[in-house]
């Protein structure tokens, strides 16, 4: 079904990488707006490092404090991010002097 796909924009909207039956999938290499929003699950963060291209995220209310927690650790290791944009997301500290100035 991915095979092939040359995606640059994807928004996931209470959903998940769960149901994506490749891992990554094939628009990895190419996919560089992501929008995450209403998302409870943890591999819509943990897919983020496999995203070798992404420049921009929009993160919208993760409900569960363990898929912030996990953004908050992925975020720093997502070296091609240029822009970040958190609307109701709770994350621990951003340590990183690269993540405070993308924030």
């Amino acid at each position: 079904m991915w095979r092939g796909c040359h995606l640059h924009t994807l928004s996931l909207a209470g959903t998940s990488f769960d149901s994506v039956p490749e891992s990554p999938p094939a628009f990895a290499a190419t996919l560089r707006t992501l929008s995450i929003a209403q998302s409870s699950s943890l591999s819509s963060v943990k897919m983020l490092p496999r995203f070798a291209r992404l420049r921009s995220l929009r993160v919208h209310w993760l409900p569960s404090e363990a898929v912030a927690a996990e953004l908050s650790r992925t975020l720093p290791n997502l070296e091609s991010l240029r822009n970040l944009s958190l609307h109701s997301v709770q994350l621990c500290p951003l340590r990183s002097q690269r993540m405070r100035a993308l924030w």
